[in-house]
């Protein structure tokens, strides 16, 4: 009995040491014939990197997986000065890193991340083609980092960006339970934002234009920053809207006449005030905006100015007296 147990736990020690070593670090040199992951000319070691092992690509053109391949591991990655890229393919990864000005360029194709999504550091990943990404967590920061969304579907639990720039357009899709927003450009067209809680932070500049949509059941902008709407776009929130900074509204040069309305946002509860509020563009002689709804249903309306008001009943009140005096 003895002896089976030893034999037993030699196995398992011998499993796991055979695990451990199989784990390494695999380099990208890039010595195969094209992008391909799977040729074997293209990795330090003469073989393409196994399910577990840790995956560098640095200062290089680094892979490009076709629609017809497919990566399902425990990889992590880290691309630095380089560039990564999907066209049609799948992958499936632990960890992926875009750091130190690489690229992530993803043309088509689905891309699923277990843990971490990084792109930081001058960094930038830009999704094309119905491109599908999935990361629990998404952290830009180190100032310079891009993310472009076009025409694709980006989902994940927690996101931060920090100094970076975001751009969600043609008809893209992002949910999620978290995004903080500090110090960064967001520009959202033609597409809708989905989230559990959305705060913009730190002088961050938002701009939803074109139909765009922001959907949140909590929304902070209470911090120093600027939203910029026009009057296709529209937030709505189910619970409690901050507000903060300055509101710049963008009216295109349109042409109102008195009883024009139009809703920017809906909110459950509506907490702050703007510190600022523009909106672009000249009115017609005798009209004016009114922002007396602003802070209750979201919507801004045109109406005569005071003094056409004060013309309108000074004639009335002249009407009235004439007709009097000569009754």
């Amino acid at each position: 009995m003895k002896s089976k147990i030893l034999i037993l736990l030699g196995l398992c020690l011998s499993l796991t040491a055979s695990s451990l070593y199989s784990q390494q670090n695999t380099h990208w040199i890039g010595d195969g014939s094209n992008t391909n992951w799977f040729d074997d000319n293209n990795w330090d070691n003469g073989s393409h990197p196994l399910s577990s092992d840790n995956v560098y690509i640095q200062n290089s053109e680094g892979p490009i997986l076709t629609s017809w391949q497919l990566i399902e591991s425990e990889n992590s990655v880290y691309n630095s000065n380089s560039s990564f890229g999907i066209s049609g393919g799948a992958v499936t990864f632990k960890r992926f890193e875009l750091i130190n000005n690489s690229r992530g360029n993803f043309d088509g194709g689905f891309f699923y991340n277990h843990e971490y999504f990084n792109i930081t550091h001058g960094s930038s990943l830009f999704m094309a083609g119905n491109s599908f990404v999935f990361s629990k967590f998404i952290d830009m920061y180190g100032g310079g980092s891009i993310l472009g969304v076009n025409d694709s579907t980006l989902e994940f639990y927690i996101a931060h960006s920090y100094s970076s720039t975001i751009h969600v357009a043609d008809d893209s899709y992002v949910s999620g339970y978290a995004w903080n927003v500090s110090g960064s450009n967001m520009s959202i067209s033609s597409s809708r934002i989905n989230l559990t809680d959305l705060a913009f932070i730190d002088s961050s500049y938002i701009q939803l234009y074109n139909h765009g949509i922001i959907h949140v059941e909590t929304l902070d902008a209470s911090s120093n920053g600027t939203l910029y709407m026009d009057l296709t776009s529209f937030i709505e929130v189910d619970y409690q809207m901050t507000l903060g900074g300055s509101l710049f509204i963008d009216t295109y040069g349109m042409s109102f006449v008195e009883g024009d309305s139009f809703t920017l946002f809906e909110a459950g509860t509506i907490v702050g005030t703007f510190d600022d509020v523009y909106i672009s563009g000249t009115l017609a002689e005798g009209l004016s905006w009114n922002l007396d709804n602003l802070y209750i249903n979201g919507s801004i309306s045109v109406i005569p100015e005071p003094s056409t008001y004060a013309l309108i009943f000074g004639s009335l009140a002249l009407a009235l007296a004439v007709y009097r005096r000569r009754k």
